[in-house]
């Protein structure tokens, strides 16, 4: 701004006996003290104004990035309200494509039905229509000490997203199967979440313990509409898998889809038994941030309103 400039005249003109030059002077170190402090005014109003949403953005970035184990208690506020304005942009995007018009295929066959009356005269037009059903997800969450934190967020956002699937049976485990959907009834989803971990959280996980309440309990409902929603880190403790049994489920529902927390590259490590799952998985994933989180649900409804 020639700031240093200005301030060697200033300098200049105040050296001397010169009345003028000393006026001239003073004149000048008041403007520029005034427009210091406009400069200073200005600056704060915009900082005022978009500083605090540009901070905010780039946190919410970051969190959506940071591995759910990773996200500290004083973050869980941030945490769900992101969770909520995620579900919100999918909510929207796809009951939205529940009945959707496609204007550029006429139904001609309806078309003609309909106008037998007129002669021929094409009156009334129909369009194709794609209806859409809700999908019907079974999601069973592991909430070990290990993967709680993702069991977490996956169920605060399933159970944000009511509008757009049609049924949520929610269940957690470590090692036996627990229904929690009437404690979702009763809660906001939030205390929900936090009574479930209370009541149900940390333990050591058996999947094929969890496996057998599912063939005992929830096997006969599963069928082609139903999505089974499953996360943990098939971490199982040297037990039997009973890999046989999601065998069946996989034979009786639509998809069966498998979130893992860790990187692909530690699934079949140490007691980890997921090559005995992953034949029966239509899709396996990592999945250990909110970003990921959303992509795949995402995809899950993507695939439901698929023609």
């Amino acid at each position: 701004m020639g700031m240093r400039e200005l301030q060697e005249e200033i300098r200049g003109l105040a050296q001397g006996d010169c009345p003028t030059r000393i006026a001239t002077a003073g004149a000048l170190r008041e403007a520029k003290d005034w427009l210091y402090e406009e400069v200073r005014d200005f600056v704060e109003r915009q900082l005022g104004i978009y500083g605090k949403t540009a901070v905010q953005d780039l946190r919410e970035r970051h969190l959506q990035k940071t591995r759910l184990s990773n996200i500290e208690q004083r973050d869980f506020h941030t945490m769900h309200q992101l969770v909520r304005k995620m579900a919100r942009r999918l909510s929207t995007l796809y009951s939205r494509k529940r009945k959707r018009a496609d204007r550029g295929q006429l139904d001609f066959a309806r078309t003609l039905r309909s106008n037998v009356a007129y002669g021929g005269v094409l009156f009334d037009t129909h369009w194709k229509q794609r209806h859409i059903d809700r999908p019907r997800v079974l999601v069973l969450c592991d909430v070990s000490g290990s993967v709680q934190a993702y069991s977490r967020f996956l169920l605060l956002f399933l159970h944000s997203l009511n509008d757009v699937l049609a049924r949520i049976d929610s269940y957690v485990f470590t090692s036996g199967l627990a229904p929690v959907n009437a404690i979702f009834d009763r809660y906001p989803v939030a205390e929900a979440i936090d009574l479930i971990m209370a009541e149900h959280g940390f333990g050591g996980s058996d999947y094929g313990g969890m496996l057998l309440d599912l063939e005992r309990e929830c096997l006969a409902a599963i069928d082609h509409r139903t999505t089974v929603l499953i996360l943990g880190d098939a971490r199982n403790n040297q037990l039997d898998p009973r890999s046989h049994i999601l065998q069946q489920v996989h034979q009786r529902a639509k998809r069966v889809l498998w979130l893992n927390p860790e990187p692909e590259s530690f699934w079949n490590t140490g007691d980890s038994v997921m090559r005995n799952y992953r034949p029966y998985c239509h899709l396996a994933r990592t999945c250990n941030t909110l970003e990921h989180l959303e992509r795949l649900l995402d995809d899950l409804l993507k695939a439901a309103t698929a023609s």
